[in-house]
């Protein structure tokens, strides 16, 4: 799962529900959203949702937990999450927040975060829109010995990078039997 996703449901979505606290909502998303490289699951997600969802069991506790079943058992072996989520709603059906916390705390977070980025990227481009790239009262700017030492840091980290990458190959090159990892000096 990325910040923003390819997912029918953008992450961003969920961490907006998320901070209104509309757990259900929340549940539902996480529940129906599929790639959208991948049409055939729609339909699959949906019945789901339409499991879990179902106004008619709404009240009807032991007619909720056949439905969870139900749609446990339609669950692929990739959807962790979703299995994570009907778990919980198992032990208690309307437990929408129970069921949110008993994913894991990192994944809760990329929702936030996702949700975060969205709002920085929506307002820098509207600034972007209003203002173009000007420099404006209030904002911060590097002067150009600054930029220059932050281009250098960044040169450096990316010679740090490629020696470590050297370094992890030449742990991974093969010594074949027979042969020598020495090299001698050639007079």
């Amino acid at each position: 799962m990325q910040r923003f996703g390819s997912y029918s449901i953008r992450t961003h979505q969920i961490g907006k529900e998320i901070l209104n606290h509309n757990w259900k909502e929340v549940i539902r998303l996480i529940l129906i959203q599929h790639a959208d490289y991948l049409p055939h699951e729609k339909a699959r997600k949906q019945r789901i949702v339409d499991l879990v969802f179902d106004e008619k069991a709404d009240g009807h506790p032991h007619e909720m937990q056949d439905n969870i079943e139900e749609a446990m058992e339609i669950l692929d072996r990739r959807d962790r999450l979703e299995r994570t989520v009907l778990q919980s709603l198992r032990g208690s059906p309307n437990g929408y927040y129970n069921a949110f916390v008993s994913i894991s705390k990192n994944t809760r977070y990329i929702y936030i975060h996702a949700y975060q980025s969205y709002i920085w990227n929506q307002a820098v481009s509207a600034r972007l829109r209003k203002f173009g790239n000007q420099v404006l009262i209030g904002d911060l700017v590097a002067n150009k010995e600054v930029a220059e030492l932050l281009e250098a840091g960044d040169e450096v980290r990316e010679d740090m990078d490629e020696a470590e990458e050297k370094k992890e190959e030449a742990k991974t090159d093969e010594v074949k039997p027979g042969e020598e990892n020495i090299k001698h000096k050639e007079n």
